[in-house]
């Protein structure tokens, strides 16, 4: 039988419709590209570079490019927004799109920037009989085609896919076009999907030095609406760290304290801050700044190289912030405003402090810190992520991304539209019951079973909110997930190669006394899921709050290295019980401090005898007051003997080869 190509199963209506289309496309195509283009050397201007030194650009800074691309995001909606996509180009995603063609016509996609070598196009076909030509093309800024490839579909019912890859040394914006190929003498669709996938420059491997703190709440006085978090985190110290009065913000600590009266509660101490600081900072406080720039900067001079800087914000808690202080209200009360706005600070602060550099991937923090620089990767943290009043959460995901957010936790201290979170303290089902008073669901705190565990997992959407992330390359933060929702994450991590999972801010259950077991329920780690960190090549923080933990236990045979704290406010024998049960469930750990968030902070050691060398008077006698005292902390594990402490020394790189698994699943740890 005489095989006909695709063009002769069209009627002369089809073809003419065909070509005047084929042409229009070819208009806009060249059209898009050239504004691209021009887009792309305006970034490029904005970085301090030239347009013409685009092989420079590659050689020597592979991620200003990657950065470059993302920005180039914004422009490729407006484009979207004004009726390219229905006429023209469509932009080719960093996930796959799903499509059909039928019998008339081809599909055009663009990636959304001038892309190099690190780029593959993927092309799978999912559905029909129809087969397709597939044209890809590379074209440089003289409008040039400087690659071409062609590959063709089979028409049959096969599903095979194609994957292109920009070759070495080849430069710029890469067009894919689709063309259906009919069988003979009928008709039929070729149903496919389609991605570009961007390899970041995996420049070294060279192993980094220092510690890591995986949950840090740099820019948290932006949010609550600006009423509870005094002090600023950047500025002169007279003025960012200046003193204030009982009812100049958060809630009166006459009334606060009362609430709290625990010895290792969290506290607030209104007062004298600079010059001072007899009042605050305080290990017990949580109302006042404890991540100034001085303090940030001191530990990154003393070992501080990477950390997770996590915006942070809580509609249900903000509401009662607002209505206790209306009249000092400074920011918005919905989380995405008040959480894109601490993302672009976080960049502001970057712009300004040459020491300070936020990675996108993790190459790029091994490079960062290699230039005697503090890495540090966004996060966020927020009651409501992604609320469906503004728009599809895919599409939010992507805005975060680009905005450069790598990691995600998707609940915290209520249930989201994702998943279930971890109940703790009593307050939060007070949080829970505001949340669901403003849904207008009248019942109060969480859905429990019989052993008082949050009803709640993953739900539909969480579960495809879970492999967008992965996706995306992206650290999943499970620290405020509920049991079964940490179960279901952890399932839907092994059907993807043990994709590894990170815990940013965690305790042991095992190590706990039995009231702070009651008080933490959901939220700490239970020895059954250790599994979900060791086997995954994940990594754990270790939060530093200063309760009194019970000695670690070990096994038989293991001497009991560091005796715990016998007083009421734990202190570093306590959190050494953390550490020492990590090493020993060979569990990767880093510190974990939430500081700036509702946690207080290990207390003074002054109590022991000695100061060990290398501790400083303020750590010994004010406890972990604020930042610039972490090094001291690490120091002061050392000094004790604690078994992990140098490992918790090392954290940085640890963390990092848990970022490098997100690429790379069966990367091996490096000595």
């Amino acid at each position: 039988m005489c095989a006909f190509t695709h063009n002769e199963t069209r009627s002369n209506a089809d073809n003419r419709a065909y070509r005047a289309e084929e042409t229009m496309s070819a208009l806009t195509l060249k059209k898009i590209i050239d504004e691209m283009w021009d887009q792309f050397d305006k970034q490029v201007v904005t970085y301090g570079l030239l347009p013409g030194d685009i092989e420079k650009i590659i050689l020597l800074v592979p991620n200003t490019i990657l950065r470059i691309g993302e920005s180039l995001l914004g422009f490729w909606n407006n484009l979207a927004k004004g009726g390219w996509a229905t006429i023209g180009p469509r932009m080719l995603g960093p996930t796959f799109e799903n499509g059909t063609l039928t019998k008339v016509g081809k599909r055009t996609f663009l990636a959304p920037a001038p892309m190099g070598s690190r780029t593959a196009i993927l092309i799978e076909k999912i559905d029909g009989k129809a087969g397709a030509e597939v044209l890809l093309q590379v074209h440089d800024r003289n409008g040039n085609v400087v690659e071409r490839k062609e590959m063709t579909f089979p028409s049959d019912s096969s599903t095979p896919s194609r994957r292109f890859e920009v070759p070495e040394g080849k430069f710029g914006v890469v067009s894919v076009e689709l063309d259906a190929k009919m069988p003979a003498f009928r008709v039929d669709k070729f149903e496919y999907r389609i991605k570009y996938e961007e390899r970041p420059e995996m420049t070294t491997e060279k192993p980094v030095k220092g510690f890591a703190d995986l949950h840090v709440h740099q820019m948290a006085e932006y949010a609550y609406m600006g009423n509870w978090l005094h002090g600023s985190h950047t500025g002169p110290a007279s003025k960012a760290l200046a003193p204030c009065g009982e009812f100049a913000h958060a809630i009166p600590d006459v009334l606060w304290n009362a609430m709290m009266k625990d010895a290792t509660a969290s506290k607030v101490y209104h007062g004298k801050g600079h010059p001072t600081y007899e009042d605050w900072p305080h290990h017990l406080d949580i109302g006042h700044q404890q991540v100034h720039e001085d303090w940030l900067e001191e530990a990154h001079q003393r070992g501080l190289n990477l950390i997770i800087a996590c915006p942070v914000n809580n509609e249900p808690f903000s509401l009662i912030m607002g209505a206790l202080h209306p009249l000092s209200i400074s920011e918005p009360f919905r989380d995405m405003p008040v959480i894109k706005n601490q993302i672009g600070r976080i960049h502001e602060f970057a712009a300004n402090h040459r020491w300070y550099h936020v990675a996108l991937n993790p190459w790029e923090a091994r490079e960062a810190i290699h230039a005697g620089k503090l890495a540090v990767v966004i996060s966020t943290e927020c009651s409501s992520l992604f609320p469906r009043d503004e728009g599809d959460f895919i599409d939010q995901l992507d805005e975060l991304y680009n905005m450069g957010v790598r990691c995600l936790q998707i609940a915290h201290e209520v249930d989201s539209r994702f998943a279930g979170c971890a109940p703790q303290e009593k307050m939060l089902s007070v949080l829970e019951t505001v949340k669901r008073l403003t849904k207008l669901d009248f019942g109060l705190g969480f859905e429990t079973d019989e052993n008082g565990h949050n009803k709640r997992g993953l739900t539909e959407d969480g579960e495809k909110l879970v492999n967008a992330i992965m996706d995306r390359h992206m650290l999943l933060d499970t620290s405020h997930l509920s049991f079964r929702s940490l179960n279901d994450v952890f399932a839907i991590a092994s059907r993807r190669q043990k994709y590894p999972l990170i815990n940013s801010h965690t305790k042991f259950r095992a190590v706990l006394s039995d009231e702070e077991r009651e008080v933490q329920r959901e939220f700490l780690t239970r020895i059954d899921h250790i599994p979900f960190y060791t086997e995954t090549g994940g990594i754990v923080g270790l939060r530093t709050a200063p309760w009194i933990n019970r000695q670690a236990p070990r096994d038989e045979g293991q001497p009991d290295i560091v005796s715990t704290d016998r007083g009421s406010i734990g202190t570093a024998r306590s959190y050494a019980q953390q550490v020492t049960f990590a090493q020993d469930k060979n569990l990767p750990m880093a510190i974990g401090t939430d500081i700036n968030g509702f946690t207080n902070q290990l207390g003074p050691r002054s109590e022991d005898k000695q100061k060990p060398a290398g501790v400083s008077e303020e750590y010994w006698n004010r406890g972990l007051r604020h930042i610039g005292l972490l090094p001291d902390l690490v120091e002061d594990l050392k000094a004790l003997k604690t078994p992990g402490a140098s490992t918790l020394g090392d954290s940085a790189e640890l963390f990092i080869q848990t970022w490098e698994r997100t690429w790379v699943r069966n990367l091996a740890t490096r000595s």
